[in-house]
């Protein structure tokens, strides 16, 4: 799989890949749902980054520093570049978060660290704004993928999860 991150970010080699950002294998790829161009990726060291295809691959190992965090989860940002969250108001008076990035940005985006083990699979809910993450840990955690928020956990009775 990883041979599809690195024809969507051209920039990296396979070796450059595992060298730089993650030496784990990956698990899941899939394309961030109203995004033409940014996708997240799942490594078995529990690890999901967030790339956009458009922007540079980094030089050398991303440096990060804490973004958020919660029970059980974490989420990064590279040192290099500047990220904001900012309150979006839809047409229903919703209150949305959207995060934009600032133009010296480069991938990946964001790192998220998820429970203990593997993250084994990934999926976004219908609508997009919810994220689904299963992990060797035997937890199945729902993020508000928007806001970077835990919405809810369920604990699996075998060891580990597997599918969502």
């Amino acid at each position: 799989m990883s041979t599809v991150l690195v024809l969507l970010c051209v920039t990296f080699t396979s070796a450059e890949l595992q060298r730089l950002i993650d030496k784990s294998r990956v698990t899941c790829i899939k394309w961030v749902p109203g995004s033409a161009t940014m996708f997240l990726v799942s490594f078995s060291s529990g690890a999901l980054y967030v790339f956009n295809h458009e922007l540079l691959c980094p030089p050398s190992a991303p440096i990060y520093q804490a973004f958020k965090h919660g029970e059980g989860f974490a989420v990064y940002t590279s040192k290099a570049k500047s990220t904001r969250l900012v309150k979006v108001t839809s047409v229903s008076q919703r209150c949305l978060y959207r995060i934009f990035v600032c133009n010296d940005s480069r991938n990946p985006l964001y790192k998220w660290s998820v429970g203990r083990g593997s993250v084994n699979e990934f999926a976004f809910s219908p609508c997009g704004h919810f994220l689904a993450v299963a992990s060797q840990d035997g937890y199945l955690r729902i993020f508000n993928y928007d806001t970077m928020e835990l919405t809810g956990v369920a604990r699996s009775e075998s060891l580990s999860l597997f599918d969502i």
